[in-house]
């Protein structure tokens, strides 16, 4: 999480500061952070807490800011470069995410195919993310939507946004996955509603 971080940024694309133990402090003294695993899904181990010092964040740990606003996830599907073109991105939906925020962040599910009045400049965002990461394949953007878009993870496997996009887009998602690697990719897709699950749902 902290070497994306830092080629977002240095893109040009608006991430949450980021630390880890006994680097340079980034935070004011009790600003609001979030803690989580460097490597991790699905807000696992994941809480709020306010900063003291750079010694707090445990081993294996990221702090980032935390921003408020809107818990998205752009979905989309990245093409594989040809010999005269760059890879074409392909967006899907745009997935409001459940998220509960107490001392524990929790995900508790979502909304897939949302349509927030900025879904083109969130699926921009989410595009230049997942090109300067290198992504191809099926990728889901995490975005908290605040004055700016925020991009908070890039997740470049299949994420549990597909339960819902695979209920509401008449394409088949395997078969856009086989284009995007030999260069076949549509232009859009068909996304006929609203789709909203919960994490129980997951278990099911």
């Amino acid at each position: 999480k902290l070497k994306c971080t830092k080629i977002l940024e240095n893109e040009g694309i608006k991430v949450p500061a980021t630390t880890v133990s006994g680097e340079t402090n980034v935070f004011s003294l009790g600003e609001k952070v979030v803690l989580k695993p460097r490597w991790g899904c699905a807000s696992e181990d994941t809480s709020l807490t306010r900063y003291s010092c750079a010694t707090m964040i445990p081993e294996g740990f990221v702090a980032t800011r935390y921003i408020e606003g809107e818990h998205l996830r752009a979905s989309l599907v990245v093409g594989h470069d040809t010999l005269s073109l760059p890879p074409l991105t392909l967006p899907l939906t745009i997935n409001r995410q459940n998220i509960s925020i107490g001392s524990k962040i929790q995900y508790n599910g979502g909304t897939v195919g949302v349509d927030t009045g900025r879904n083109q400049e969130l699926f921009r965002v989410a595009k230049r993310s997942a090109e300067a990461l290198g992504c191809r394949g099926y990728v889901g953007v995490d975005i908290v939507l605040a004055d700016k878009p925020w991009v908070i993870d890039v997740n470049p496997r299949p994420t549990t946004s597909i339960i819902g996009i695979s209920k509401i887009m008449e394409e088949e998602l395997g078969e856009l996955i086989l284009k995007a690697h030999y260069g076949d990719l549509p232009f859009s897709v068909n996304i006929t509603n609203e789709y909203h699950f919960t994490k129980a749902d997951l278990t099911q």
